[in-house]
C-alpha cells in the first residue's frame, strides 16, 4: 500500500493498524475480492478527502448494474475506510472509494483500466453516498 501525499498523523499509522483487512481482500457483493491499492489525501474547501483506491481482478463494471457496483463501493467504504477512520479518532470526514481491474498511477488516464469511484461523507459507522 502507499499513502498519498502529505498524510496526517495520526492516519498513517491508523491505516496500517487495518491493513491486514485489506491485505487478506474485501469480499464484494458482487462475488469480486479487493485489495487496496493506496490511500492518497486531497484538500478541498469542506476540509480533507480521503481517497481509498482498490484493485480487484477481472473487474468489469460493464457487467454489473449500477446497484451492484454501487453496493461495492459501499462495502469498501463501511469494511475499510470507517475503521481506518475510527481507527485515527475520527468518526467523521469525506472519503473517495475507487475500484479497478488492474493498479494504476493517480491522476494519469489510461484508457485500458476499467474504474469506476463514488464520494461518501462518513457519519459514525455510515458512509452516505453523496452524489456528484
Amino acid at each position: 500500500m502507499r499513502v498519498g501525499p502529505v498524510f496526517p498523523q495520526p492516519l498513517a499509522p491508523a491505516i496500517a493498524r487495518v491493513q491486514p483487512i485489506a491485505d487478506e481482500g474485501i469480499d464484494l457483493p458482487s462475488g469480486g475480492v479487493a485489495r487496496l491499492h493506496e490511500v492518497r489525501t486531497d484538500a478541498s474547501d469542506d476540509g480533507m478527502i480521503l481517497r481509498f483506491r482498490y484493485v480487484a481482478d477481472g473487474f468489469d463494471p460493464q457487467t454489473g448494474t449500477v446497484d451492484s457496483v454501487t453496493d461495492d463501493l459501499h462495502r469498501l467504504c463501511v469494511a475499510h475506510a470507517v475503521p481506518a477512520l475510527h481507527n485515527a479518532g475520527l468518526t467523521d470526514g469525506h472519503v473517495v472509494i475507487s475500484l479497478a481491474d488492474q493498479p494504476s498511477e493517480f491522476g494519469v488516464d489510461d484508457p485500458e483500466i476499467r474504474q469506476v469511484f463514488e464520494a461518501f461523507t462518513i457519519q459514525g459507522d455510515l458512509c452516505i453516498w453523496e452524489f456528484f
